[in-house]
């Protein structure tokens, strides 16, 4: 499929889930809980968003100096922050991934390695989001039984797990090595540099900083949100989808993931009783305050353009 092609397929899935939403969605209740919202919890989704920000740039940044990289913590920073303005209008690889590789890879000339840090930080969070899921569903598995697609999809994910590991494992061994060689050189090249993660030392403390972005980034940071809006959901059935719901979200099927993350919290949020437009609510003040805060890196981006542009000059 060309990329125009999967541009048409991302625009009519977004607009399909839009028309959902307009028609399935109480709209006057999402504006009650939008009104009534609590400000003070607002405050610290805020404070929680930029220390989990904080998180995955130090994250990312381990990553980079293991591959030889020497940009300053800030760098790192704000070029996160931009990246993530930019997955407001384009999926994570197109746009911020994107963003990032370049940034970092011509600050030093090694687009390769840069490539390989980025792939493997946003690998590593996937990863880190999959195994928590799988633990805090299975905890909760004597309240999920009786949703039988529910239990599919734990042990689906778990048979994944297994798959990647065994692929890490066997990685080096001659009939992987053969099957690369097939393979154009680019991407040949590609995978040489992220298999030199398959340090001991790399992977656990990628790992340990992924947890703690899913926990403060990500779970306390909405969970925030619905204390924010007035809903009382239990931690451990809050703790059981939501690593799954970021999962989903991130899959590349609409521009920007629009629907796709509305529709996630919707169907595992209303498991427990959520209704549909408090978890719209809740979509909606997360996006708008990421957009927000995002915005802040926007004058530093100009800001470095123009010094480019002089030194160019």
């Amino acid at each position: 499929m060309s990329k125009r092609s999967k541009n048409i397929v991302k625009i009519i899935v977004s607009l399909i889930l839009v028309g959902w939403l307009i028609f399935s969605v109480n709209w006057k209740e999402v504006l009650r809980y939008l009104i009534g919202v609590n400000f003070y919890f607002l405050l610290l989704f805020v404070i929680l968003y930029v220390v989990g920000i904080l998180i995955s740039s130090y994250k990312w940044k381990i990553l980079a100096n293991f591959k030889g990289f020497s940009q300053p913590f800030y760098f790192f920073v704000k070029t996160y922050v931009l990246g993530i303005f930019l997955n407001n209008f384009f999926p994570s690889f197109v746009g911020g991934d994107t963003y990032r590789v370049v940034a970092l890879g011509r600050a030093e000339k090694k687009i390769h390695s840069s490539a390989s840090s980025v792939v493997f930080d946003r690998v590593s969070g996937l990863l880190t989001a999959m195994i928590l899921g799988v633990v805090f569903g299975l905890f909760n598995l004597g309240v999920m039984e009786k949703f039988a697609i529910w239990n599919y999809f734990i042990y689906g994910v778990g048979v994944v797990l297994l798959i990647v590991a065994g692929l890490a494992y066997f990685y080096p061994s001659k009939f992987v090595q053969r099957i690369s060689g097939f393979l154009p050189k680019v991407i040949s090249k590609h995978f040489e540099e992220l298999s030199e993660y398959r340090n001991f030392k790399i992977i656990f403390f990628s790992m340990i900083w992924a947890t703690g972005f899913s926990f403060v980034g990500l779970a306390f940071c909405n969970y925030v949100l619905f204390a924010a809006v007035g809903i009382n959901i239990g931690v451990l059935n809050y703790l059981s989808v939501i690593f799954f719901i970021s999962i989903i979200s991130s899959v590349p099927i609409s521009v920007g993931n629009i629907g796709v993350k509305e529709w996630a919290y919707i169907a595992f949020f209303g498991i427990f009783g959520v209704p549909s437009s408090a978890a719209i609510s809740v979509v909606i003040l997360s996006r708008v305050i990421q957009l927000l805060v995002s915005l802040v890196a926007l004058p530093l981006y100009l800001q470095d353009t123009k010094m480019e542009e002089k030194i160019g000059n």
